[in-house]
């Protein structure tokens, strides 16, 4: 499924998944959108026999001692793991960003000893007020513990304490699961050569339709790729999917 030449208005109908990629031959911008497709679950098929589920995990918190919380990070992903983010800690303003590759960040601030309720209540306000991070969890809790919901089922990557760890504890209540037949877990992710442009993911068997576009100004020479994954069982299936991925040389409404 690779294009060797970029086609201005070109339109390429992707089965199932995998890359469709786009060799850049001239310089400048261009819109890469796509449309996806999943099937819809048909009367009188295979009865749902395990419902999906969201994953539901918890961290408890604890105290800072002497700002021994500076510069420490936790990690925690969306459904799918589709996104992954860091929170870390800047005690008394002495902190320094850990910056873990390919994470995005969620900041919190706090005074030198803080309490575990207090570090928890300031965790928990950061990252619902992270618009990355309030796309994909909820958050909610109390005293000193931090209750992360996907919005999205499906199977995820544990919250866990980074290489600087602060120590604190994780305990999953709710394991996500896709169910039982599987419901999509489709993710879609478009590139420029190794950098990550826009992901998107998880239509649902009632809503089937996921769609999105980028605009790439682009140097001779770049590969363009969307990329066709999943987690789900349901997308593996042959021809589960059906994609159509269009690129336009300038820039698309």
């Amino acid at each position: 499924m690779t294009i060797n030449s970029l086609q201005v208005n070109n339109s390429t109908v992707v089965g199932g998944l995998g890359t469709q990629t786009f060799n850049v031959v001239t310089t400048g911008n261009y819109t890469c959108s796509f449309k996806s497709f999943i099937p819809y679950l048909a009367a009188g098929g295979q009865p749902v026999t395990t419902q999906p589920t969201q994953n539901i995990q918890t961290i408890t918190t604890v105290a800072d001692s002497s700002g021994s919380l500076n510069s420490t990070y936790w990690t925690f992903y969306s459904a799918g793991a589709l996104q992954g983010f860091y929170v870390w800690y800047n005690i008394n303003s002495a902190g320094v960003d850990p910056a873990p590759a390919g994470l995005t960040g969620i900041q919190v601030t706090g005074a030198t000893n803080v309490t575990a309720n207090n570090i928890a209540s300031a965790t928990r306000t950061a990252i619902a007020a992270n618009a990355a991070a309030a796309a994909y969890v909820t958050v909610t809790g109390a005293t000193n513990n931090i209750i992360l919901t996907d919005i999205q089922p499906g199977t995820t990557t544990a919250a866990a304490n980074g290489t600087a760890s602060p120590g604190f504890s994780y305990a999953t209540g709710t394991i996500g699961s896709y169910g039982v037949p599987a419901i999509s877990g489709l993710n879609i992710v478009i590139n420029q050569n190794s950098t990550v442009l826009a992901r998107y993911g998880f239509p649902s068997p009632t809503q089937p339709i996921m769609g999105g576009s980028v605009v790439i100004s682009a140097t001779a020479g770049d590969v363009i790729a969307v990329v066709f994954s999943s987690q789900s069982t349901a997308d593996a299936a042959p021809n589960a999917v059906k994609s159509i991925v269009n690129l336009y040389q300038g820039i698309g409404n």
